[in-house]
């Protein structure tokens, strides 16, 4: 079925409430102009990576977008020596928000549920019942649950099964996300132990299979400390878009510097930065120029844009040769991308390589944990100097910031929360 006929049926039989399903990419036909389409149920032993994708103010499915994405993991995925003529599905979760749930305050009530549980129920009470249930319990999510963690934590009889089976499923799955994805990862963390529970896997089992959960977060608009997995960020200090974001995040926005990369640690979000993606103004190049020009021209290609995508809705959307702070995301340098941003780019096609490839290795008689970070991150003993160089960097600009009112950064990142522009 066309995937967008197969959402709208969807958005009639869910009545308003929000939904989601997997897709995957596809040849061109008749039923897939976007070159995807639903998938099949992926089985409880299937190695899969998940893209969860950022989300749009206006609500639209946005089928190209999704593609887009799609197509940077897969291509990367089929391309690596080590991965290519693997057997590994990837896949998309296409997410619909549907009239009640509000990305912008679902990450928001994320938050405060761990920081102001007070502020947070008071908001809660303000709702209607049908937008407080898809703000606590958003069926998309639910719906992503469902296709691929459940099976893998469920027997066929709806049991708990053998710890250690469950524990190479559920490290057979290894996510990739943007923005809201991120928001959305930790939700499904949370609704992976809870059924864990239910199910009656002790407490250390619940955080052995939360440990074995790998996920790559680009550009995350969450509280990225807050999870038990290897919850692992790439985003750049110049990036105004994120709200939930650390004093040292909110202290390089205030003070820019030009350092190249720096790691802080898990206790602190697992997050691997740059100072700026784009080189402009940085790393001794030279800054932007900008040019005025007359709104009426600047309109007039966005409606031939417009048009263009409407008339080529069957071919595949180009290659962006430039990336923005926010938009950062994907496995090849751009043009405009600086040596920080690289080096960043390259730890994360390590991390997503080593990360399947130890997904391929699991059988259900022998389980293979998930390797540490460094091991994950560094291939070579001049990566793991570099790795090292970004954790030094983190430690001696963290000085400085000690030296730096936490008054004064959290008065900035009040008032940026409050005229932040979406990038």
């Amino acid at each position: 079925m066309d995937i967008e006929k197969y959402i709208n049926q969807l958005k009639v039989s869910r009545n308003g409430k929000s939904f989601a399903f997997l897709a995957e990419r596809c040849e061109t036909s008749a039923e897939a102009s976007y070159r995807i389409r639903p998938t099949m149920p992926i089985k409880a032993d299937e190695t899969l990576v998940l893209m969860l994708c950022g989300a749009s103010r206006d609500g639209d499915d946005h089928i190209r977008e999704y593609n887009g994405y799609l197509k940077q993991v897969d291509d990367f995925v089929k391309n690596s020596p080590k991965l290519k003529d693997k057997k590994v599905r990837v896949c998309v979760a296409v997410c619909n928000f549907g009239k009640y749930h509000d990305t912008d305050m679902a990450r928001e009530l994320h938050h405060l549920r761990f920081y102001n549980p007070t502020q947070y129920k008071e908001i809660l009470n303000t709702m209607s019942p049908d937008a407080r249930e898809e703000m606590i319990n958003p069926a998309y999510i639910k719906d992503i649950f469902n296709a691929v963690y459940l099976p893998r934590v469920l027997h066929k009889d709806n049991i708990s099964q053998n710890i250690l089976e469950t524990l190479c499923n559920i490290r057979r799955v290894t996510t990739v996300t943007h923005c809201h994805g991120g928001y959305v990862a930790l939700e499904l963390e949370n609704i992976l132990s809870l059924h864990a529970q239910k199910l009656g896997y002790s407490p250390h089992e619940r955080n052995q299979l939360l440990s074995q959960q790998l996920v790559l977060n680009f550009c995350p608009d969450c509280a990225k400390h807050n999870s038990h997995s290897q919850f692992i960020s790439f985003q750049s200090a110049a990036d105004e878009h994120n709200c939930h974001t650390t004093y040292i995040e909110e202290y390089l926005l205030m003070k820019p510097k030009d350092f190249g990369l720096l790691r802080i640690p898990k206790k602190l979000g697992n997050i691997l930065m740059c100072a700026q993606v784009d080189k402009s103004g940085i790393e001794g190049n030279p800054g932007k120029v900008y040019i005025a020009r007359p709104i009426e021209e600047v309109m007039r290609e966005i409606e031939e844009a417009r048009i263009n995508a409407i008339k080529n809705k069957t071919k595949e959307p180009e290659e962006e040769k430039y990336v923005s702070e926010h938009s950062f995301i994907g496995f090849t340098p751009k043009d405009n991308m600086s040596k920080g941003a690289i080096k960043m780019q390259q730890f994360a096609c390590n991390i997503l390589e080593n990360g399947v490839y130890n997904s391929l290795q699991q059988s259900n008689d022998k389980f293979y944990p998930l390797p540490s970070f460094m091991q994950l991150a560094a291939n070579s003993r001049e990566e793991r100097f570099d790795m090292s160089k970004a954790y030094l960097t983190w430690y001696k600009i963290s000085l400085g910031m000690l030296t730096t009112s936490k008054n004064s950064i959290a008065s900035y990142n009040a008032y940026r929360r409050e005229h932040i522009i979406d990038l």
